[in-house]
C-alpha cells in the first residue's frame, strides 16, 4: 500500500490518495519511482510526497530483506545441489576407479603368483633332478659293490673251506685269496663303498629340503597375519631360488638372530623370490660370456621395532633416472618376452601395503644394487 499526499497552497487543507501498488520482485528504489511516476501523472502540477516505502521505513527495509534473504538462499540452495550431484558423480567415479584398481591389483597378483609357479615347478624339476641323478649313480654303484663283494665272500669261504680240508697249504690259501680280492677290486670297493653311501644319503637330504621348502612356500594363505619365522623362509626361498643363482652367484647369508615376525609369509616368501631372482639376472648381465661369478648377499637384523632384511647384488646397478619408476606394474629394462614387469610391484604391495612396511633401494650404476626391507615387530 503506497500513500500519495497532495498539497495546495500554505494553510489549505491536505487531500490525500491511496494508492496500492503491488510489485514485489522490484527494488525498494525502482517500486518508490513507480509510484511517484504514477502520481505525477493521476496529479499533474501537484506537490506531492510517497509514503510507506521510503528508505526509512522499518517494514520496507524488512520486506525488502526477506526477498533479498530468500533469493540468496534459493541461489545457495540451487548451487548446493549442483554440488551435492558433482559430488555424487566424483564418488561413484572414485568408487568405479577403486574397484577398477583393487581387480587389477588382484590380477596382477595372481599373475605374478602363477609365473612364479611356473618358474618354481621348473626350478623344482631341474632341483630334484640334479640329486636324484647322484643317488641313482650312488645306489646303483652300491648295487654292483655290493654283488662284488658277495662274490669275494663265496670266495673266500671256498678257500677256507679248502684249507680247513687240507686241499690247500697256507701259502697257496693266502695267494688265493690275494686274487679274489686283487679280482674283485675289494680295496676300491672298500673306499668308493662309504663315499657313494655318503653321496646318497646328501641327495636325498637335498630332496628332502627342496619339498620341505616347497611344501612351505605352497602353504595354504591364512586370511589372518600370523607369526613366522623370517630366516627360515628366506633360507626356503635361497633353495628354491638355485636354479637362477647357481650358475652366475655365489648367494652368502648373514642371518642375525630375529623374533617371530606377524606376516603373511608366503607372500612375503613370494617377495623374496622375485627380489633374489631379479639380482641374479642383473648379475647375469654382468657376467655372461665371462667365466665369472657374482655375489648375491642377504643379512638380517633388528632394529628398534623393526626387522630389516637387506638383499644386495654385484649386477648391472638401476639407473639413477628410472630408480623412481621400478615399483610401476609392468615396468621392466628386461627384453620383450624376458620379464613381465610385475616382481618389484608386487613385492612392494606386499611389503608396503599388506605389512606396513617399507622397502628402500640404493644403486651404483655398473657396481650394483641393494634393497632394504623394514617389516614392524610386535609392540
Amino acid at each position: 500500500m503506497a500513500s500519495v499526499s497532495r498539497a495546495g497552497p500554505v494553510g489549505r487543507s491536505v487531500e490525500k490518495t491511496s494508492l496500492r501498488l503491488v510489485r514485489p520482485r522490484e527494488t525498494s528504489e525502482q517500486y518508490e519511482e513507480s509510484v511517484t511516476e504514477l502520481a505525477r501523472r493521476l496529479l499533474p502540477g501537484t506537490a506531492f510526497h510517497v509514503g510507506g516505502f521510503g528508505r526509512g521505513g522499518a517494514a520496507h527495509r524488512d520486506y525488502w530483506q526477506s526477498v533479498r534473504a530468500n533469493e540468496l538462499l534459493r541461489r545457495h540452495a540451487d548451487s548446493a545441489q549442483r554440488a551435492a550431484a558433482a559430488a555424487d558423480a566424483a564418488n561413484g567415479q572414485l568408487r568405479a576407479e577403486i574397484a577398477h584398481r583393487a581387480k587389477v591389483e588382484v590380477e596382477l597378483r595372481q599373475d605374478q603368483k602363477l609365473e612364479a609357479i611356473g618358474r618354481l615347478a621348473a626350478g623344482m624339476a631341474h632341483e630334484i633332478n640334479t640329486p636324484l641323478q647322484f643317488i641313482t649313480d650312488s645306489c646303483r654303484f652300491l648295487a654292483e659293490g655290493t654283488d662284488e663283494l658277495t662274490a669275494a665272500l663265496d670266495d673266500h669261504r671256498r678257500i677256507v673251506g679248502e684249507l680247513a680240508a687240507g686241499a690247500l697249504t697256507a701259502p697257496d690259501a693266502a695267494a688265493a685269496i690275494a686274487r679274489v680280492d686283487d679280482d674283485r677290486d675289494l680295496d676300491y670297493l672298500r673306499k668308493g663303498l662309504p663315499e657313494a653311501s655318503s653321496l646318497a644319503l646328501h641327495g636325498l637330504d637335498r630332496v628332502g629340503k627342496i619339498v620341505a621348502a616347497t611344501k612351505d612356500y605352497a602353504h595354504p594363505q591364512l586370511r589372518d597375519k600370523a607369526h613366522a619365522d623370517l630366516n627360515k623362509a628366506i633360507e626356503n626361498t635361497i633353495i628354491l631360488s638355485n636354479n637362477e643363482t647357481r650358475y652366475v652367484a655365489d648367494v652368502e647369508t648373514e642371518l642375525g638372530p630375529l623374533p617371530p615376525v606377524q606376516c603373511h609369509i608366503g607372500e612375503l616368501s613370494q617377495a623374496l623370490l622375485n627380489m633374489i631372482i631379479n639380482a641374479a639376472h642383473a648379475i647375469r648381465d654382468v657376467v655372461q660370456d665371462t667365466g665369472a661369478r657374482g655375489k648375491i648377499s642377504i643379512k638380517t637384523w633388528i632394529d628398534p621395532g623393526w626387522a630389516r632384511v637387506s638383499i644386495r647384488d654385484t649386477g648391472t646397478g638401476i639407473p639413477a633416472e628410472i630408480l623412481d619408476k621400478i615399483y610401476e606394474p609392468f615396468f621392466t629394462t628386461k627384453p620383450v618376452g624376458a620379464g613381465s614387469g610385475q616382481g618389484l610391484a608386487t613385492a612392494r604391495s606386499v611389503i608396503v601395503n599388506k605389512h606396513g612396511g617399507t622397502i628402500d633401494v640404493r644403486s651404483e650404476l655398473g657396481a650394483g644394487t641393494t634393497f632394504t626391507i623394514s617389516l614392524p615387530l610386535d609392540d
